[in-house]
């Protein structure tokens, strides 16, 4: 029977991703609309959905009225193309439905409003949450189709009512997110307390359960993911779905410190990188490198160099099939990934260097890397260099690598503290 379940695992995550592959009905807005901005929507009747008013990067002085006339969160040339956003606090003198814009320095929300409609506002960027759109979405909604990073919105059922629910939901999070940035240091005083003392943190079962926690989750539609504060944050504006770089790393670092084989190993891959669940690339590619380090390293010294060969083509073209089916699933839905290999995403290079940008940032300022550099020094001394190589992948392949990083390692580097290290030359 315990051979039975990895498989089962990987044969349930299957289906269910290929499940919630297609997107939900939704009703596309009407052509040739009216944007305007009003500083109350009091007079205004009609969808509704919230966009985060996080624009830009940091330290780039790129305000919000620029990213919903761009469709871009960084700086495009001066000759890129705009929308004109009318500023009014009168009902627009038409007869067709208007995109009514409020938003108010300090605020974490704008609101949009389509008039004479009912229901809620979505998007593809949002992956159809009820209620809610980029604010990149604004100018492709004006446009009728995708303008710079944002896709035209589009309607679903719901109420105001529900609105609230997730905004409230949201705006929790949000606050809870400022306590996050004490965890790396409890973890690395924990980890070098844990080291002096000879014992371990945590051992495979209570890993092993972290990780079937986040797995189900996953599969669940994250409802889990949505309340806590890590992965991704709807206010920040950076990832409205699926699973973040912290808690990513978290489940492959947990699922690999419980010793799951590779049937489950797979199973959390895919749950993490399958375009309708948790759609995190760069920790998919790192839970690949992962399992085939954790192989790699068991098998004679001789021998590895070809393993490591196969293993680099087997991850190549799972990522390929994973991008063409992302691509298979047609505009309306697919991710950045897919958007990327099919052109429908253009600014590829300027997306790149920005993900670089923030990944140098992070090194130098976030207390993230004081965990990666406490938990990468112990497995060091372990010579646990299949952990060291995967946590090197979640660094490298993730614009927040620092965290993907971190949070891969620590389970790791807290089930080893207590172990002798390794003979020179183990694969860890």
């Amino acid at each position: 029977m315990k051979k039975i379940i990895p498989w089962l695992m990987l044969a349930i995550t299957i289906a269910v991703a290929v499940i919630r592959a297609q997107p939900p009905q939704t009703q596309p807005l009407p052509e040739n609309l009216l944007v305007v901005r009003s500083d109350s929507l009091k007079a205004f009747v009609g969808a509704r959905a919230l966009f985060p008013l996080r624009g830009g990067i940091k330290g780039e002085t790129w305000s919000i009225e620029d990213v919903l006339a761009t469709g871009s969160r960084s700086p495009v040339g001066e000759h890129a193309p705009r929308i004109q956003i009318v500023q009014t606090d009168l009902a627009p003198k038409t007869n067709s439905p208007a995109l009514v814009l409020r938003w108010q320095e300090g605020e974490r929300f704008g609101t949009a409003c389509l008039t004479q409609t009912t229901g809620l506002l979505t998007s593809p960027s949002t992956r159809f949450t009820p209620g809610l759109i980029a604010a990149t979405d604004i100018a492709a909604t004006m446009e009728g189709k995708p303008f710079g990073a944002g896709r035209p919105a589009t309607l679903v059922s719901g109420n105001l009512a529900e609105l609230k629910l997730r905004q409230a939901t949201w705006e929790r999070k949000a606050e809870l997110l400022r306590f996050l940035v004490v965890a790396p240091w409890l973890f690395s005083l924990a980890l070098l307390f844990s080291a002096w003392r000879g014992k371990s943190l945590g051992n495979p079962n209570i890993f092993g359960g972290i990780a079937l926690v986040l797995w189900a989750d996953l599969l669940l539609g994250s409802p889990l993911l949505e309340r806590l504060p890590f992965s991704y944050s709807v206010t920040e504006a950076a990832r409205f779905y699926g699973i973040g770089n912290d808690a990513a790393g978290l489940f492959i670092g947990c699922a690999l410190a419980a010793g799951f084989e590779a049937p489950t190993l797979l199973a959390v891959a895919l749950a993490i990188g399958a375009p309708s669940l948790g759609a995190n690339n760069g920790c998919f590619l790192a839970a690949l490198v992962g399992i085939a380090a954790q192989k790699v390293g068991k098998l004679p010294v001789k021998k590895r160099l070809l393993a490591s060969l196969a293993a680099l083509l087997g991850i190549g073209l799972l990522f390929l099939g994973l991008a063409r089916w992302d691509v298979s699933r047609g505009a309306g839905a697919q991710t950045h990934l897919g958007q990327a290999i099919s052109g429908e995403r253009t600014g590829s290079l300027m997306l790149i260097g920005r993900k670089l940008a923030m990944n140098g940032h992070l090194l130098v300022s976030s207390p993230w890397s004081l965990l990666l550099l406490t938990s990468g020094i112990l497995l060091a001394r372990r010579r646990a260099g299949g952990d060291l190589i995967t946590g090197g992948a979640a660094l490298a392949l993730n614009d927040s690598g620092v965290l993907a990083a971190a949070t891969l390692l620590f389970p790791l580097a807290a089930q080893k503290t207590q172990s002798p290290p390794a003979q020179s030359g183990a694969g860890g």
